[in-house]
C-alpha cells in the first residue's frame, strides 16, 4: 500500500510540474505575440478620425454677384463736323414729362436725356445738338444752317429751370477773329451828333495836373 501511494505522490508531482511549464510556455508565448503587436499595448485615448477639408469648386465662387466697377458718365456721340462744346453725357434721371427736365434735356423713356429730334422737346422747342430750344431763340440747328466756314454753337444754359429760356443758337465763323453772336448789338449812332468841341491844349494840360497832384496827394 505504501509503495502504491508513493508512485501516485510522484505521478502527481510530474503532472504539476508539467503542467507549471506547459503554463509558462503559453505566457512566453503570449508575451511574444504581445511584443509583435504594439497597438495592442497602447493605453492612450484612441484617436479621433479628422475630417478631410473640403475645397471650395470654382463654379460655386464664380456662381457669386461680383460688385460692378463705377463707371464715367460718356458724352452722348455728336458728328465730329459738328461743335463740340456743351455735349450732354449719355446718363439720364427719373422723369415723367419733359417740362421737369433740366439741362434742356428730353423726357424719353422716364428718363430726362439728350433729345434726338423735334417730337422729343415741348411744342415751343425744337432740338439743337441735343438740347431743346425755344423755337423763336434758335438761329440754327446743325452747321447744315451755316455756311462753309462756320458751325453752329450755342450761348450756354440759362438760370430757368429747364436751363433753356435764354440758350440760343447761332452760326459762328470758324477761323480768323470772328465777333461774338449772342454780344447784344451795338445802339445805332446818332447821325445828328455834331464833331465834339476841341479842346484847347492849356486846359488839358491843366487837368492833367490837377489829376497827377491827386494821385501825389498834393494839394488841388
Amino acid at each position: 500500500m505504501d509503495g502504491g501511494v508513493a508512485v501516485k505522490e510522484r505521478a502527481r508531482r510530474t503532472a504539476r510540474m508539467v503542467g507549471g511549464v506547459a503554463a509558462m510556455v503559453v505566457g512566453l508565448a503570449a508575451m511574444g505575440w504581445l511584443a509583435e503587436q504594439p497597438s495592442a499595448l497602447t493605453t492612450g485615448p484612441v484617436p479621433v478620425p479628422t475630417a478631410t477639408p473640403t475645397t471650395t469648386s470654382t463654379a460655386s465662387t464664380s456662381a457669386k454677384p461680383q460688385a460692378s466697377a463705377p463707371t464715367t458718365p460718356r458724352a452722348t456721340p455728336r458728328a465730329l463736323t459738328e461743335w463740340q462744346g456743351m455735349l450732354q453725357d449719355d446718363g439720364g434721371w427719373p422723369c415723367e414729362r419733359t417740362a421737369s427736365c433740366g439741362l434742356a434735356r428730353a423726357c424719353v423713356d422716364a428718363l430726362c436725356v439728350a433729345c434726338r429730334e423735334d417730337a422729343e422737346c415741348l411744342g415751343s422747342e425744337v432740338c439743337v445738338l441735343g438740347h431743346c430750344l425755344l423755337a423763336e431763340l434758335a438761329g440754327c440747328r446743325s452747321r447744315i444752317d451755316c455756311e462753309a466756314e462756320q458751325l453752329c454753337v450755342m450761348s450756354g444754359y440759362s438760370a430757368d429751370a429747364r436751363a433753356n429760356g435764354d440758350l440760343r443758337s447761332a452760326c459762328l465763323e470758324t477761323r480768323g477773329a470772328a465777333s461774338n453772336p449772342f454780344s447784344p448789338p451795338r445802339p445805332p449812332e446818332d447821325e445828328n451828333r455834331g464833331p465834339l468841341a476841341p479842346v484847347p491844349n492849356q486846359d488839358l494840360l491843366e487837368r492833367l495836373r490837377e489829376g497827377m497832384q491827386r494821385v501825389d496827394g498834393g494839394d488841388p
